[in-house]
C-alpha cells in the first residue's frame, strides 16, 4: 500500500481525511510517506460524538450513518480546499464506523465511506463479520484503513472507481438540509438570524469591497450581515456541490446562507418576506431591468406588499460610478422609500479580480 501512496507525490493534490470509530491508522499511512507534505493536507479523528458535532458544525442524529460519511468528506473538502493554491485539487475523505469491540455490538459491524471531490461525491458501505476481541478489532480497523486509502487513490486517478456510487446528488441535499453556516463554524437549517441582513452576491471570490460594505453595513444598521448565495444564479449554470463548498471556504469568517430555486431578487423576497437585503447600485441596475424577465411595475408592487427594503451601495456600471441616487432616478415616486442609501464606495470586483488572476 505504501508503494501505491507515494503515486500521490506526482499529484497536484491536498488530501484531508476524517475518521470516526475507526480509519485512524489511514492518517498514520500517508504520514509515513516520505514527503507526504506535497499532498496531504491533514486528518482529524473526532472519536467522542461532541468532537465529530464540533468538526462538521451541528449535531447529527445519528452517528455512524452513510449521511455522516458525507458530511464528513464536505468537512474534509473544505479543510482541504486552498484558494491560494488554485492549481491543486482538494479531496476530503469522510469514514465513520462500529466495529468490534472488548464487548459484543449490537447491530452490525460496518464501514461508511464518502470521498468529496470538485466535481463529485463517491461512497461506498461495507458490513463486516462480526467478532469480538482485541483481535477482531484491530482485523476491522485494517480494514477500514485500507478502504479509506483505496478510495483516496481512486479519488487521485490512481485506483478503480467502479466499487464506489455516484453520491453526488446525496452530498447536494445534505448540504442544503444545513445551508446556514456561521462565522463561528456553525451550520444550521435554512432560517435567518433575528436581526440579520442578507447580502445577495456570487462572491467569486469575495474581495475587500464586498468585506468593507458588510462591516460598514453592521456598524451602521447594527445588523449581522449573512452573505447569500443562491445556487443557480440568473443566465448561469448552476453551482456545482463543490463550487458552494469552494465559496463557503472563501467566506469562512463571515456568516453565509446557500439557497435555491431563487436567482432573482423578487424571488428571495418571497422566500424570506420581511427581511431587508444589502446591495449595490449595479445589483439595482440589474433588478430593475425588464430583460432580467420580470415587469417593474409589478415588482415594486410585490416588493411593496412582501415588506422588503433595499439597502443600496453605490457601484461601478460600466466603467462610471452609478450611485444610489442615480438609480431612483427611474424609479417612480411611491416605490423610492424601497430603496435605502448607505454610504461608502468601494470599486473592487469579482470579474476584475478573476481577470487578473487568469
Amino acid at each position: 500500500m505504501r508503494e501505491r501512496l507515494a503515486g500521490l507525490l506526482g499529484k497536484p493534490l491536498r488530501v484531508y481525511l476524517a475518521s470516526t470509530g475507526a480509519g485512524a491508522g489511514a492518517q498514520n499511512e500517508l504520514w509515513n510517506v516520505p514527503g507526504c507534505s506535497s499532498f496531504f493536507a491533514g486528518a482529524t479523528f473526532p472519536y467522542a460524538p461532541k468532537a465529530t458535532a464540533r468538526f462538521l458544525g451541528f449535531d447529527p442524529e445519528r452517528y455512524c450513518t452513510p449521511e455522516v460519511a458525507l458530511d464528513l468528506a464536505m468537512a474534509s473538502y473544505m479543510a482541504a480546499f486552498d484558494p491560494k493554491e488554485p492549481g491543486k485539487e482538494a479531496i476530503g475523505i469522510g469514514l465513520t464506523a462500529s466495529v468490534a469491540s472488548l464487548q459484543a455490538h449490537r447491530g452490525d459491524h460496518r464501514v461508511h465511506l464518502a470521498c468529496m471531490t470538485s466535481k463529485a461525491a463517491f461512497a461506498r458501505n461495507l458490513t463486516l463479520v462480526k467478532g469480538v476481541g482485541a483481535a477482531a478489532r484491530t482485523a476491522d480497523g485494517v480494514l477500514a484503513d485500507t478502504a479509506a486509502l483505496e478510495l483516496l487513490l481512486a479519488a487521485a486517478g490512481l485506483g478503480d472507481t467502479r466499487p464506489y456510487e455516484d453520491a453526488t446528488a446525496g452530498a447536494r441535499l445534505r448540504f442544503f438540509e444545513r445551508p446556514y453556516f456561521d462565522a463561528r463554524g456553525g451550520r444550521a437549517a435554512p432560517s435567518l438570524p433575528p436581526g440579520g441582513i442578507l447580502f445577495p452576491g456570487a462572491f467569486n471570490p469575495p474581495h475587500d469591497g464586498h468585506f468593507a460594505i458588510a462591516r460598514e453595513a453592521t456598524g451602521e444598521l447594527e445588523r449581522r450581515v449573512i452573505f447569500h448565495i443562491t445556487a443557480n444564479p440568473p443566465h448561469k449554470a448552476p453551482l456545482t456541490i463543490g463550487e458552494l463548498l469552494q465559496r463557503s471556504v472563501l467566506l469562512e469568517r463571515e456568516d453565509r446562507l446557500f439557497t435555491e430555486g431563487d436567482p432573482l431578487y423578487l424571488d428571495k423576497a418571497r422566500r424570506f418576506p420581511g427581511h431587508p437585503f444589502l446591495i449595490g447600485a449595479d445589483a439595482l441596475v440589474r433588478m430593475l431591468d425588464p430583460r432580467w424577465g420580470v415587469d417593474v411595475p409589478d415588482l415594486l408592487a410585490e416588493l411593496r406588499a412582501l415588506g422588503t427594503r433595499f439597502h443600496v451601495v453605490g457601484r461601478l456600471v460600466d466603467g462610471v460610478f452609478v450611485s444610489h441616487e442615480d438609480v431612483l432616478a427611474h424609479v417612480p415616486e411611491p416605490y423610492r422609500d424601497l430603496f435605502v442609501p448607505r454610504g461608502g464606495r468601494w470599486d473592487l470586483s469579482s470579474s476584475a479580480l478573476r481577470a487578473r488572476l487568469g
